[in-house]
C-alpha cells in the first residue's frame, strides 16, 4: 500500500467492538489503519492497550467550537466533530488520501447487475480497491469517493440502483486530504 494513504476509522465507545477493523484485516488489508476517537470516550484507555500507536486522539470540544452543526442546541454526540478532525489529523500524517470510516461496517461487496438482479461478489483485496479509488481521484480531480451502503441499494436493479444513485451520505468513503 501507498505511503501517503490510510484507514481512519471514526470510532467511540468500542473498544471491543470493531467491525471494520476486523473486516479490513480479514480481507487482507496491509496498509495503515488509524482508530481516531475523541478525548471524551471513556474506552480511551482501553484503545490504547488494545492498538497502542494506532489510536489517535482528538480535542472534541476544540472541533465543537470550529463546527457549525446546524442546530441550536449544545450537543456534541455526534461523528461530525470526528469527521473533520480527519482531515488535520490526516495532515500531521502527512497523507495525500485517506479512507474515512465508520467502525461497524462489515460485508464489503461490489453490486452489479446480472439477469436483470442486482448481485455481489465480495471484496477480497483492498489494497487493490484502495489504489483503484485513489487513482481514480489522482486522474480525474473528483475530491471523494463513496461507498454505498446496503439500504441504499433497497429495491434492487429496479430500485434506487436502477434509477442511478444521486445521493448518498455513508460511512465510508476516499477522500483527497487537500479538499475537506
Amino acid at each position: 500500500m501507498r505511503s501517503d494513504f490510510a484507514v481512519l476509522i471514526l470510532t467511540h465507545g468500542r473498544a471491543h467492538d470493531q467491525v471494520t477493523f476486523n473486516e479490513l484485516e480479514k480481507h487482507g488489508y496491509t496498509g495503515n489503519v488509524y482508530l481516531i476517537i475523541d478525548d471524551l470516550d471513556e474506552q480511551r484507555a482501553e484503545y490504547e492497550r488494545l492498538y497502542g500507536d494506532s489510536v489517535i486522539v482528538f480535542d472534541k470540544r476544540e472541533y465543537a467550537k470550529r463546527v457549525d452543526t446546524m442546530t441550536t442546541d449544545d450537543e456534541i454526540r455526534s461523528v461530525v466533530f470526528a469527521r473533520n478532525a480527519a482531515y488535520d489529523i490526516a495532515d500531521d500524517l502527512w497523507l495525500s488520501y485517506f479512507a474515512m470510516f465508520d467502525d461497524d461496517l462489515y460485508q464489503f461487496k461490489f453490486r452489479y447487475v446480472r439477469d436483470g438482479v442486482l448481485t455481489y461478489s465480495y471484496v477480497s483485496d483492498f489494497d487493490a480497491l484502495f489504489d483503484s479509488m485513489v487513482g481514480f481521484l489522482e486522474t480525474t480531480g473528483v475530491t471523494s469517493l463513496n461507498i454505498v451502503s446496503s439500504g441504499s441499494l433497497i429495491g434492487g436493479a429496479q430500485g434506487i440502483y436502477g434509477r442511478g444513485i444521486g445521493w448518498n451520505v455513508t460511512g465510508a468513503c476516499v477522500v483527497r486530504k487537500d479538499s475537506p
